[in-house]
C-alpha cells in the first residue's frame, strides 16, 4: 500500500519503539499467561498489535487495548490503541475505517492537549487523503500537521512528517518541492542516527532519481535504503522500493531484472496482504509480459491487478457500511419498543408486548430485505465491473496496436518534414541558378553573334564568368543535398556490419587528432586544450570502427563549436576538451567533456531529433548527434548526457565488457 510504511514509520515516533516481529513470540508468552493487569497490561497490548504481522491478530489485539483502555479511562493509551488499529485497517485496504480511527485519535490528542501526537495524527490522516487521491485536502493537513510538530521541537516526529509531504509533492509532480522535505527530513534523521528514517531518505531520493532519468544514481540510493530496510525486516517498505528498482529497469528495457524485482515485490505484499501494492505491481508485471510478448503471463497479472483493485474501489465497503445502518436502525426501534414497555407496563402488558414483538419482527424483516436487496443491487455491480474491466483489456490491446501504428505514421512524417525542409533550400538555389545560368549562356551567344566589335567579346566573357560562379554555387547545394541524403542513409544502414575487436584508446587519440587538425584548418579556428585520461590495460571492445569514428567525430565537432561560440560572447576564456576512459562495474565508459557553453533545459530532449540544430544557416543539417545517437543504439551502447547551460556539457558512453 502506498502509504503504508510511511505510516508505520510515523506511528514509530507516536509509540516510542520500533516495529521488531523477532519481539512477538516472547510477547505472546508473556500474555497466554494472564498474570498482567492495569498498564502493564495495556503496554503488553500496545506491543503486541504493532509487532505482531499477521494483519488479523494484530487487529484483535489492538481491540482489546481499546477495550481495556477504556474500562481504566487511560486517554493515553487509548490514544495509541485507535492510531495503531487505523495503521492496521490502512494496510489491508479497509480506509473507511482508518479514517474514522485516526479522527477519533486526534480528538483524544486534542483532549489531553499533546501538540506531538495531535500533530502526528494530523499527519497520518494527510497521508491517507492522499492514498485516497484528494491532493487538496492532503496538502492542507501535511501543511497543518507540520506547523504544529515545529512548535513541539520533536525532531523524529517533525522529521516523519515532513518525509511524508514530501511523498505527496513527488507523488503528484512537483520534484523541486519533494527534495526540499526530504533534504530536511534526512538532516533530521542523521541528527538522530534513525536508520528507519535515513533508510525511506535514501529510497525517496531514489524515486526523484529516477523520474529525472538518473538510473544509476537512482539505483545507487535505493540499494542503500533496501540494505538498511532488510537489516531491519521493514518488509512493506522493502515491497515499495523493489517495486521502484522494477521501474528503473522497465526505462532501461531491462526487462529479465524488472520482472525479478517485480516478483519479489508482489512476494512481499501478498504475504503482508498491502492491496493497493498488490494491485499497481500486478499491473507492471502485465505490462512487463505483454512488452515480451507472454499474452497468458500478461492476462494473468492484469487480472490479478483488476481483482486487488476492485478492493480497493469500496465495494465491500459499501457492504459493511449498509450492515452498520441496518443493525443501527433495528437497535434504535428496539430501543423504543423497550421504552414504551417500561412506561406502560401495567396497562395491556400481554397484548401490547405481543403487538410490539410483531411490529419488531415486521421491522427486522423489512430491513433484512433491504438488506437482501441492496446485497444483489452490490453483486450485479460487482459482476459489470468485472465484465467492464474484461472489455476494456480486449480494448486496451487493441488500442495499444493502433497506438503503436500511429507512432510509425507519426515517425516517418516528421522524418519526411525534415527531409523537405532541410532539401528545400538547396534545391530552390540550384533551380535558380541553373535558370540565371541558361539565361546568361544565352545573352552571352547573342554577345559573340555581336563579335565585330571588342566591347561585345569583353561582355561576353564576362558573362561567362558569371555563368561559372553560378555553376559553381550549383555544385555546392548539390553537395549539400547529397551530404544530407548520405547521412539519413546512415540512419538505415544495419548493425553489427563489420565489427571487429578494437583497442578504444588508440581508436580515440588518432581521432581526436585528426577532428583537432580538422577545426585548425576550418573557418573559425581556436586554440584549445585537450586532456586526455585513459585508462591503460582496457579490453578490446567489439565494434564497428568506421562508424565508432564518426561518433567520436561528431561529439568532438560539437565540442568544438560550443567552445567557438563561448569564446564569441564572452572573450578571454581557454576552451578545454577532455577525453577520459574508465573501468568500472563491467563497464567501460568514454566521457568527452567541453566547457563550452552547455545546452539549455530547453532543448535537451531534442537534440537526438533528427533535422534539429542550433546553428544558423547552412552551418549544420542537424543530423550529427541523430546519427551517433542511432550507431551508438545499433551497438547496444548506452549514451549519457550530462549538460549545465554555460558550463559545459558531457557525452558518456557506457560500453557493458
Amino acid at each position: 500500500m502506498k502509504y503504508c510504511f510511511l505510516s508505520i514509520l510515523m506511528l514509530n515516533c507516536i509509540l516510542s519503539f520500533s516495529q521488531d516481529s523477532k519481539v512477538a513470540d516472547s510477547l505472546l508468552l508473556i500474555y497466554n499467561k494472564e498474570q498482567l493487569l492495569g498498564i502493564n497490561k495495556l503496554e503488553l497490548l500496545l506491543d503486541l498489535s504493532f509487532n505482531t504481522a499477521n494483519n488479523d491478530e494484530a487487529l484483535n489485539f489492538a481491540n482489546e487495548l481499546i477495550k481495556s483502555s477504556h474500562s481504566l479511562n487511560n486517554d493515553l493509551f487509548l490514544y495509541k490503541g485507535y492510531s495503531l488499529r487505523g495503521q492496521i485497517y490502512q494496510r489491508i485496504g479497509d480506509l473507511p475505517a482508518t479514517l474514522k480511527d485516526y479522527i477519533k485519535a486526534s480528538e483524544i490528542a486534542s483532549k489531553i492537549k499533546n501538540k506531538k501526537y495531535e500533530g502526528a495524527t494530523i499527519i497520518l490522516i494527510a497521508g491517507l487523503y492522499s492514498q485516497m487521491g484528494n491532493t487538496p485536502l492532503s496538502r492542507k493537513y501535511y501543511d497543518e500537521g507540520i506547523s504544529i510538530l515545529r512548535e513541539t521541537k520533536i525532531s523524529l516526529t517533525l522529521a516523519s512528517g515532513l518525509l511524508n509531504a514530501g511523498d505527496l509533492e513527488f507523488n503528484t509532480g512537483n520534484h523541486n518541492a519533494a527534495i526540499k522535505f526530504f533534504k530536511e527530513a534526512q538532516s533530521l534523521f542523521q541528527q538522530l542516527n534513525y536508520e528507519s528514517g535515513i533508510a525511506y531518505s535514501y529510497g525517496n531520493f531514489g524515486k526523484v532519481y529516477a523520474a529525472q532519468g538518473r538510473y544509476e544514481l537512482a539505483e545507487q540510493e535505493l540499494n542503500k535504503c533496501l540494505k538498511i530496510l532488510e537489516e531491519q525486516e521493514d518488509y512493506y517498505g522493502i515491497s515499495d522500493y523493489l517495486k521502484s528498482m522494477s521501474e528503473i529497469y522497465i526505462k532501461r528495457k531491462e526487462y529479465p531484472i524488472a520482472i525479478s524485482y517485480a516478483q519479489r515485490s508482489v512476494k512481499l505484499a501478498q504475504e503482508y496482504n498491502l492491496v493497493e501494492q498488490l494491485s499497481s505491481t500486478n499491473a507492471i508485471l502485465a505490462q512487463l509480459y505483454e512488452d515480451i510478448n507472454q499474452k497468458d503471463l500478461a492476462l494473468k497479472y492484469y487480472k490479478d491487478h483488476i481483482t486487488y483493485r476492485d478492493s480497493l474501489i469500496n465495494l465491500k465497503n459499501v457492504q459493511e457500511a449498509a450492515d452498520l445502518r441496518t443493525n443501527f436502525e433495528v437497535s434504535q426501534k428496539q430501543n423504543e419498543v423497550n421504552l414504551l414497555t417500561q412506561t406502560k407496563k401495567n396497562q395491556r402488558l400481554i397484548s401490547f408486548g405481543i403487538g410490539i414483538l410483531t411490529l419488531l419482527l415486521g421491522i427486522i424483516a423489512l430491513l433484512w430485505y433491504r438488506r437482501y436487496l441492496f446485497s444483489q443491487k452490490t453483486n450485479q455491480i460487482i459482476k459489470g465491473e468485472r465484465d467492464r474491466a474484461n472489455q476494456a483489456f480486449s480494448e486496451l490491446k487493441s488500442t495499444q496496436e493502433q497506438l503503436i501504428q500511429q507512432e510509425k505514421l507519426a515517425s516517418l512524417g516528421q522524418l519526411t518534414s525534415g527531409i523537405a525542409h532541410e532539401m528545400k533550400n538547396p534545391l530552390n538555389f540550384i533551380n535558380n541558378f541553373a535558370d540565371l545560368s541558361s539565361e546568361l549562356i544565352q545573352e552571352a551567344l547573342d554577345e559573340i553573334e555581336k563579335s565585330n566589335k571588342d566591347n561585345h567579346i569583353d561582355e561576353a566573357l564576362e558573362i561567362l564568368s558569371d555563368v561559372k560562379v553560378n555553376i559553381k554555387k550549383i555544385l555546392e547545394h548539390g553537395k549539400r543535398v547529397d551530404t544530407i541524403v548520405n547521412t539519413m542513409l546512415l540512419h538505415a544502414k544495419p548493425g553489427n556490419i563489420n565489427n571487429q575487436n578494437t583497442a578504444i584508446n588508440d581508436l580515440i587519440k588518432n581521432y581526436i587528432h585528426i577532428c583537432y587538425q580538422g577545426m585548425q584548418v576550418s573557418k573559425n579556428p581556436i586554440d584549445v586544450k585537450i586532456e586526455m585520461d585513459l585508462e591503460e590495460n582496457l579490453p578490446n571492445v567489439l565494434l564497428n570502427m568506421e562508424e565508432f569514428s564518426r561518433v567520436i567525430i561528431n561529439l568532438c565537432n560539437n565540442a568544438f563549436d560550443a567552445m567557438k561560440t563561448k569564446k564569441a560572447k564572452i572573450g578571454q576564456y581557454t576552451p578545454v576538451l577532455s577525453i577520459k576512459t574508465l573501468m568500472k562495474n563491467n563497464f567501460l565508459s568514454l566521457a568527452i567533456q567541453d566547457n563550452g557553453c552547455g545546452i539549455s533545459d530547453a532543448i535537451k530532449d531534442k537534440i537526438f531529433q533528427p533535422f534539429f540544430t542550433t546553428k544558423q544557416g547552412n552551418e549544420g543539417t542537424g543530423l550529427g548527434l541523430s546519427v551517433t545517437h542511432e550507431i551508438i543504439r545499433r551497438h547496444g551502447f548506452e549514451l549519457i548526457v550530462d549538460s549545465e547551460e554555460g558550463i559545459g556539457t558531457e557525452f558518456i558512453i557506457k560500453i557493458p565488457c
